[in-house]
């Protein structure tokens, strides 16, 4: 399945309709965030939304409009 939820609200209401409908299922979570700025505003709200998967796997970064050290900040919280 592939969603562009790109919000934690958007993402958890995924999350939870798939455990509803394949609640046997291990899920993984493949997220591929595309503002550095939103990932760490919402990064609290991101790993609760989270919760519900086996496995989250955070690929590298699309950069848009992040500085330099928006990116940094970035890389500093998902170590």
């Amino acid at each position: 399945f592939s969603d562009y939820g790109h919000h934690p609200d958007e993402i958890r209401i995924t999350i939870k309709a798939f455990k509803e409908t394949y609640p046997e299922t291990f899920l993984t979570c493949f997220f591929e965030p595309h503002q550095a700025r939103r990932l760490l505003s919402f990064w609290q709200e991101f790993l609760a939304a989270w919760d519900g998967v086996t496995c989250c796997i955070i690929v590298p970064l699309f950069p848009s409009r992040e500085t330099l050290e928006e990116i940094r900040q970035y890389r500093q919280t998902i170590s």
